[in-house]
């Protein structure tokens, strides 16, 4: 177990946007693989793909030269082993799921500031990248590299018990999803295909093969009754009763590293290197381009705001893509990319972790002021 304070001493800081004009800069784009062209269709979804939508007066966000600070840190553990791949906080904003490297899967208790959960030798998953709590906070399921996904139910205290398992993609999970309701479950996986399961049956309902490259980001809209899919090129559309393709459609504008939807699916973030696109997910409209100082290696919609995450090297930063403001960042350990945080349903907590070994993982207070 690690104790909030141990032995090592850095700077814990949100640092807020000074309140002068952002002056823009230009940040170069990641080189990377381009699309290799549009793969023949079936007749069950639209014969063309719509092209990208792009705009000359694209609203651009870049980061301000200076910034105010406050120390926000609520808890840290130093122990962690070989890194942790993936983050959850359950519903209550108590316990953090941590996906490791090493095959295990830990339980944090941010309240007590303890390790409470350690399951080791998880062969079956192998590096567990994806973790996600069911809206309930009695099961969380995660993903690993050898494409099976386990069930677990979460006890009160922070316990976890396997019941079940996914077993049917062939590879390396990237993205997971469970619906409002927790019997629909969305995966997306390394080898080009999203799978839908029932989680009270167990069983497999549809899967879907229209990407050309890895899934990276899955969307269950509950109020529409379909699902949204990105991969790194393409956004796809479906019916989640029958599995029917509905829209599919080239977004963003090269090769995506990372992409996020929205809670209510209406919008989609992708990353390309240094700049991120916020798009209107049902029509591919850009509606902001964020051009951060780094790499944005990871990213995550806030819930029930206007807000993005992203994670660059060795910190996180807000962004309010409605009003074209660069909002906050916060230090994140000391040099390493950050590919894995989390923030709580009510918005009061973050966690974040680099992505090399011997990382700290950290968990921050939300300042009131973008916690609303």
């Amino acid at each position: 177990q690690s104790l909030l304070g141990k032995t090592k001493h850095y700077s814990h800081t949100w640092n807020f946007a000074a309140s002068e004009p952002m002056m823009p800069k230009t940040a170069p784009y990641l080189p990377g693989s381009q699309p290799a062209g549009t793969e023949s269709v079936s007749s069950s979804r639209p014969s063309t793909l719509p092209p990208r939508t792009t705009s000359s007066s694209r609203p651009t966000i870049s980061v301000p030269k200076e910034v105010a600070s406050a120390n926000d840190e609520i808890a840290r553990f130093e122990d962690v082993g070989w890194g942790i791949n993936s983050l959850a906080i359950s519903p209550n904003g108590r316990f953090v799921v941590a996906g490791k490297l090493d095959r295990a899967v830990n339980v944090y208790d941010l309240d007590r500031k303890l390790l409470v959960g350690e399951r080791t030798e998880l062969a079956h998953l192998g590096q567990v990248n994806c973790t996600q709590f069911a809206p309930s906070g009695k099961k969380v399921l995660t993903g690993g590299y050898s494409g099976e996904i386990q069930i677990w139910e979460f006890g009160d205290t922070g316990q976890i018990i396997p019941v079940e398992k996914f077993v049917g993609h062939t590879s390396e999970i990237k993205c997971i999803d469970i619906s409002n309701n927790g019997t629909t479950v969305l995966s997306g996986e390394r080898d080009k295909r999203l799978r839908c399961w029932n989680l009270e049956t167990r069983r497999e309902d549809f899967a879907i093969a229209e990407f050309s490259r890895e899934v990276l980001a899955c969307r269950i809209v509950e109020d529409g009754n379909f699902g949204l899919a990105c991969g790194q090129e393409k956004l796809v559309k479906f019916d989640l009763q029958t599995g029917n393709v509905l829209d599919v459609r080239q977004v963003g504008r090269g090769y995506h590293m990372a992409a996020a939807f929205s809670d209510d699916g209406k919008y989609l973030a992708v990353s390309t290197g240094s700049d991120v696109e916020v798009l209107e997910a049902g029509t591919g409209k850009t509606v902001a381009t964020i051009k951060s100082e780094g790499v944005a290696w990871s990213l995550r919609f806030v819930p029930e705001t206007t807000y993005l995450i992203t994670g660059g090297r060795a910190e996180i930063s807000w962004w309010d893509y409605s009003k074209q403001a660069f909002v906050a960042s916060q230090k994140v350990g000391t040099f390493a990319y950050v590919k894995s945080f989390a923030v709580s349903n009510d918005r009061k907590r973050v966690v974040a972790i680099g992505s090399s070994v011997g990382q700290a993982l950290e968990a921050f207070k939300v300042p009131s002021e973008m916690a609303k």
